[in-house]
């Protein structure tokens, strides 16, 4: 009977070994995940087409538009929002992602996927949008996750219409064989959009 080491040699202060050996037949679950996202093979692809607002950052904190430093209550302007930030107060980058959108069911209100907001009308319950991305991604918490108008095959329409946006609140990595990285999830909250009926 052959055996394997549960550890990688790196982790010097754990111990144990497996009486199953890897193998060629072991699950890549990282590979299966994005063969899942982007197909192949035989596999049709279920992601698509995403824009990932990055918001940038300086020292750990959100890196302020000079359209709010310079207003005289420190606030991004909503109503002739800024050609930099668009009327959300900080800077960020934008990129064309892939990624799979889930809405997550929580099974009590204090779940991590819950999304209860107080109003002044009482407790409204919002689904939680979950984002699903390849392990390569790196993703942040603030981060803003935009929805765009796609084709019928799935390809992006241009210019791009902008027409949902979700800002990151939890972002977790979920690891698999090892502690690699197998992709990221990110529990999301529906928020209004910078500049409304046009697209940014």
């Amino acid at each position: 009977m052959t055996t394997s080491d549960l550890f990688p040699s790196r982790w010097s202060s754990k111990t144990g070994t497996s009486n199953f050996s890897r193998s060629s037949l072991d699950l890549d679950l990282r590979e299966e995940f994005n063969t899942l996202l982007f197909g192949g093979g035989n596999e049709e692809p279920i992601g698509q087409s995403l824009i990932l607002r990055r918001m940038r950052r300086v020292n750990g904190e959100l890196e302020k538009c000079p359209c709010r430093i310079g207003s005289f209550a420190s606030e991004a302007v909503q109503d002739y929002p800024c050609n930099f930030c668009q009327g959300v107060g900080y800077l960020w980058n934008e990129e064309l992602v892939t990624g799979y959108k889930t809405v997550a069911v929580a099974t009590n209100a204090g779940g991590a996927d819950s999304n209860l907001q107080k109003k002044p009308i009482g407790d409204i319950y919002l689904p939680a949008i979950v984002f699903f991305f390849p392990y390569d991604l790196n993703p942040e918490r603030n981060d803003i996750i935009v929805e765009i108008n796609l084709k019928d095959d799935g390809s992006p329409i241009t210019p791009y219409k902008r027409i949902g946006f979700y800002e990151t609140y939890l972002v977790r990595d979920l690891r698999g064989e090892y502690g690699r990285r197998i992709y990221w999830s990110c529990n999301t909250r529906r928020i209004a959009p910078p500049t409304q009926g046009r697209s940014i």
